[in-house]
């Protein structure tokens, strides 16, 4: 029994340990009667884990000597968290408005220092920021201060002993520290990571550019191959129509000939070579516009039909008859592929005949697949040939290039047009069994109500004004001389007058002086350019600004056509010019019928001409 009146004074020290550190927590004191039972409690404890955080229990001595042992469990437990920290990978410092209390050897090590005590010593942790961060370090501490919302994680760049600078991530937190508020901020040394992302930014930028270089550089080689080629070409066609009149000139028109196949065969290599450089350059984009398969599949017969027929092949058809023929998809690339293929079968093939055959069906996601077949009874490829038969610049046999000619080219370029178009392309052969070359692609069905792309060459012929109607007077701004003289012979010959200007501002003043039928502007020019002449003569008020305006372009750059009409221009011809494409690109300004774009009409054009000019389309069409 107790004595009656006398209690015994208890406290209870309560102990938990975190990563960050333990916190102790001594709990109000207990009055117990002094009892023998209550004596037998003294020094009891318990250590037990509760939700992932281990607890330590302890009944300490009679309140004299309370506060002694409190001291002494608290000293126990930050030694057991700098021995958990000591040993730690990661940095950490605690610290109180920057100054340094406690530092492990990793955050030691991170800044160049021997040991924490060094860091410990340094008296104020913001002389090892960089000058630029301090100030940001200043009032990110008093946002914490203040009880502002401030970031529990940030970067920032600290200098180490040495002087070198290196990038710090910090998470902080705020915890107890010998009984006070501190701060705690676990560190990690991410330098090296930064020097990745910064390199990975430096890479992508110089790419970009190299891009952009290589993209410019091809425009430029573009505009600078088909200028002085479109004069080649154009005086020799005229040439060639001239020599063909004459009688006994034999030996010249077969001369003429020869320069005309050349150059035109030096305008196919131009062509696939820039389609090669603007695919690996990421510079040739797809348009997906409605336009009539049919239309296509007719065009191919009438463009190589007449070749087998010469060579005495027979030419087929084979199309599944539920093939839709309303197709969205881009019809320029899709008429590249398909003409390469069915004329490559026709050049390889001396006997026999060749074979188009097209297919489809429906994918999961709503979208066609298409398939095209080309077969031939040629000479057939050799099985270990096939594999690089799409490589660049590759050939199936050697002595083909000799016998058949061509670049190789066509096939790397066909490949890689397939790909972009969500397919893909192969072949099969044998040597002296002819060969079937394949390719699909995706797209989606069109709309037969909407607007559909020609795809067909109907360009007309031009003829002079012998016809019913007037001559047209059209303006050429071009500041090549030949490409003047190439153009105004065209003109001319067809019984059209033109003057010739040398530049956009030549241009603009022109117009307001004269009321011309059509304007024929060049893109590169000096003084002002063909895009922002068109945007003057847009500006002007009165029937000047409907005055049809046709680019003359030697560019051919992904981008380049949507500019063109973007600028005011109503059609864009490229050179070198085929006086077959202009005038019907005249015709069409004419009539109304402007370029497509996207499957829309990019204007519908008024036009102010009245209907002597409408009577007019007869001496070009």
């Amino acid at each position: 029994m107790g004595r009656k009146g006398l209690t015994v004074i208890f406290q209870i020290a309560l102990v938990i340990f975190l990563t960050e550190g333990a916190i102790m927590f001594i709990l109000p004191q207990l009055d117990l009667p002094e009892e023998e039972w209550v004596h037998s409690l003294v020094d009891a404890s318990a250590l037990t884990l509760i939700g992932g955080v281990w607890i330590y229990l302890q009944i300490i001595r009679p309140y004299i000597e309370a506060r002694n042992r409190s001291e002494q469990l608290l000293y126990e437990s930050e030694q057991h968290f700098r021995d958990l920290i000591e040993g730690s990978l990661q940095g950490t410092i605690i610290h109180r408005d920057f100054k340094p209390l406690f530092a492990n050897q990793a955050y030691a090590d991170f800044l160049g220092f021997e040991s924490p005590e060094e860091i410990v010593a340094q008296g104020d942790l913001l002389g090892l920021f960089t000058e630029a961060e301090r100030g940001r370090m200043r009032d990110y501490n008093e946002a914490r201060r203040s009880g502002a919302e401030a970031p529990g994680d940030f970067e920032v760049e600290m200098v180490r002993k040495d002087g070198k600078v290196r990038w710090l991530e910090h998470r902080v937190r705020t915890v107890s520290w010998h009984g006070e508020t501190a701060t705690q901020a676990t560190v990690n040394d991410i330098t090296e990571r930064k020097r990745a992302v910064e390199a990975l930014h430096t890479a992508k930028n110089e790419a970009e550019q190299a891009s952009f270089a290589k993209s410019e550089f091809l425009a430029t080689m573009s505009h600078e191959l088909r200028t002085p080629l479109n004069a080649i070409v154009g005086f020799s066609d005229i040439l060639h129509r001239d020599v063909s009149d004459l009688s006994g000139n034999d030996e010249h028109a077969q001369y003429v000939d020869y320069i005309k196949s050349s150059s035109q065969h030096l305008l196919e290599l131009i062509n696939d070579i820039l389609d090669l450089s603007k695919i690996e350059a990421g510079c040739l984009t797809l348009e997906e516009v409605d336009f009539d398969l049919g239309e296509m599949l007719s065009a191919a017969s009438a463009a190589w039909g007449a070749s087998a027929w010469e060579k005495g092949l027979e030419f087929s058809f084979d199309i599944d008859p539920e093939m839709p023929m309303a197709i969205c998809s881009d019809p320029v690339r899709l008429r590249q592929i398909l003409f390469n293929l069915v004329g490559n079968a026709v050049k390889f093939t001396p006997q026999g005949g060749v074979r188009l055959g097209a297919s489809f069906r429906a994918m999961e996601d709503g979208r066609l697949q298409l398939r095209f077949e080309v077969t031939d009874t040629g000479i057939g490829i050799a099985a270990e040939a096939l594999p690089d038969l799409f490589g660049k610049f590759s050939q199936a046999d050697s002595s083909t290039t000799r016998r058949f000619g061509g670049t190789g080219l066509g096939l790397a370029i066909s490949k890689q047009l397939a790909e972009m178009m969500g397919g893909e392309i192969g072949a099969e052969s044998a040597p002296g069994g002819g060969a079937t070359f394949w390719f699909t692609i995706r797209c989606r069905e069109g709309d037969r109500a909407g607007e559909m792309v020609a795809v067909a060459d109907n360009d007309a012929t031009p003829r002079g004004i012998a016809d019913e109607g007037r001559p047209l007077r059209i303006l050429v701004a071009e500041d090549h001389v030949a490409n003047q003289a190439i153009v105004t012979a065209i003109l001319q010959r067809a019984g059209h007058r033109a003057d010739v200007v040398a530049n956009g501002l030549e241009a603009v003043s022109a117009v307001l002086r004269t009321p011309y039928d059509v304007v024929l502007i060049d893109i590169q020019m000096p003084e002002m350019d063909g895009p922002t002449a068109t945007r003057e003569i847009r500006r002007q008020a009165g029937s000047t600004r409907q005055i049809p305006i046709i680019a003359l372009t030697a560019n051919a750059m992904a981008g380049d056509r949507e500019a063109y009409l973007a600028a005011g221009m109503d059609e864009y011809v490229v050179k070198p010019i085929d006086p077959e494409r202009l005038f019907a690109a005249i015709g069409r300004c004419l009539t109304g019928e402007y370029a497509v774009s996207g499957g829309s009409a990019v204007r519908q054009s008024e036009p102010d001409h009245g209907e002597e000019a409408i009577q007019a389309i007869d001496s070009l069409l």
